[in-house]
């Protein structure tokens, strides 16, 4: 039977491994859209048709990695960090942080999704009775939206404060622990792909430090699996009295 630790940290392995295959399939599933989308347009009377086809058919597969992507954090990482936490409390802080990453998720998701029948039913009526909301004052107009918005701002901030107790603390924890290089250079790459990301540049070093972190906690597991090994005793050897 497997200890806490070195189950905990195959989990995070497996998961982290998930994860840069999703990204990797991302990254794959943009270069794809964007070459279907070419190859649409030059279509003729059928482009509209086929574009909303080639629609249903990303967001089906956007759908298809979220999922995947939720059940790795959940099983794998949540599950992984809640190991560790048996061993190291430290690690407690991390596996609340996918709690709240998720959370963070799930309430910028609601935000966003209350805009759209808002926004689908502002453009019924300008359409059918065009007369009726010109004369409504502008915050009545907006205030849905900006309600809307500002709900959706406080899950990324949430999703924000979840990410970097998941990866950055994370990481910086697992190198403290392990005397292991990789989870601090995959945790300074995080670092600066946060800064990147608010300016429209991030997410391949998230990518590179997954893998740094992949390889890490297998370096990690052989560390665990040697301290798990009982220490053969040391036979002393007496000097023959003479």
């Amino acid at each position: 039977m497997e200890s806490p630790e070195l189950e905990g940290l195959k989990k995070l392995r497996t998961g982290f491994l998930i994860f840069i295959a999703l990204e990797v399939v991302a990254v794959a599933l943009v270069f794809t859209t964007v070459g279907a989308a070419i190859g649409v347009l030059g279509r003729g009377i059928d482009a509209l048709s086929a574009l909303m086809a080639l629609l249903w058919v990303i967001v089906a597969a956007v759908v298809a990695l979220a999922v995947v992507g939720l059940v790795a954090f959940l099983i794998y990482i949540r599950g992984g960090y809640g190991k560790l936490a048996q061993v190291d409390r430290g690690f407690g802080i991390c596996r609340t942080g996918v709690t709240i990453l998720i959370a963070g998720i799930v309430v910028a998701l609601a935000g966003l999704l209350s805009i759209v029948p808002w926004a689908v039913e502002l453009a019924r009526t300008a359409i059918s009775h065009p007369g009726q909301w010109r004369g409504l004052p502008p915050d009545f107009l907006l205030s849905p939206l900006l309600a809307a918005v500002g709900v959706a701002v406080v899950g990324g901030i949430l999703a924000l404060v979840g990410w970097i107790l998941v990866f950055i603390v994370g990481a910086f924890k697992l190198s403290d622990k392990y005397k292991e290089s990789l989870f601090q250079a995959a945790g300074i790459l995080y670092i600066v792909d946060i800064v990147l990301l608010f300016l429209g540049l991030g997410g391949l070093l998230t990518l590179v430090g997954h893998i740094l972190m992949y390889i890490g906690l297998g370096s990690a597991i052989n560390k665990a699996v040697a301290s798990a090994q009982p220490q053969a005793p040391s036979s002393a050897t007496e000097k023959p009295t003479l």
